[in-house]
């Protein structure tokens, strides 16, 4: 299913208006605002003009237009003997949301990731966290990030609650 009223959108990002647009995709006003709209079905060949006249691919805007762009995540429990918490994975995006217990240091396997970034934002609470043999602080509100293919571990100094976001970096 396709939602092709982001037309709008992308036409008021360049700063075309609706009769502009449609002269340089050679389609009629009535058209433009048809699909702004969310109606109609547009051909291959309006797409294809559209997406020229917006500086696009005709795939790009297929893309863009794909109306189940809005999606829940997997959620699963997370339980280890000193945190626990909600693990989310949306495609290539994972992300955790943790608390942990004061006193522990929580190691992670730099074999659990490839070509990842992650970010730790810290929520509640103080940490050290080490990577690749470098430490550094963070206290409530903090946000660090590096590649993960690095040892690394969370020394916890006071219970915490943070926010671990694994990306692709490719």
């Amino acid at each position: 299913m396709y939602d092709f009223s982001i037309i709008k959108t992308l036409r008021k990002k360049r700063n075309i208006s609706s009769e502009d647009l449609a002269f340089k995709a050679g389609l009629t006003r009535a058209t433009i605002a048809k699909l702004e709209a969310g109606e109609g079905n547009p051909t291959v060949a309006t797409l294809q003009a559209l997406a020229e006249a917006l500086g696009l691919s005709a795939s790009e805007l297929l893309r863009l237009a794909e109306s189940d762009r809005m999606r829940l995540p997997q959620v699963t429990t997370v339980r280890r003997a000193h945190y626990q918490g909600r693990r989310y994975r949306m495609g290539r995006l994972e992300f955790f949301r943790l608390n942990a217990e004061a006193g522990h240091i929580l190691r992670f396997d730099a074999a659990w990731h490839e070509d990842t970034g992650e970010v730790i934002l810290l929520l509640e609470g103080h940490l050290r966290v080490r990577v690749g043999g470098r430490e550094h602080e963070m206290k409530r509100g903090d946000a660090l990030g590096f590649k993960a293919l690095q040892e690394h571990s969370l020394q916890i100094l006071e219970e915490s609650e943070l926010v671990i976001i694994h990306h692709s970096l490719n």
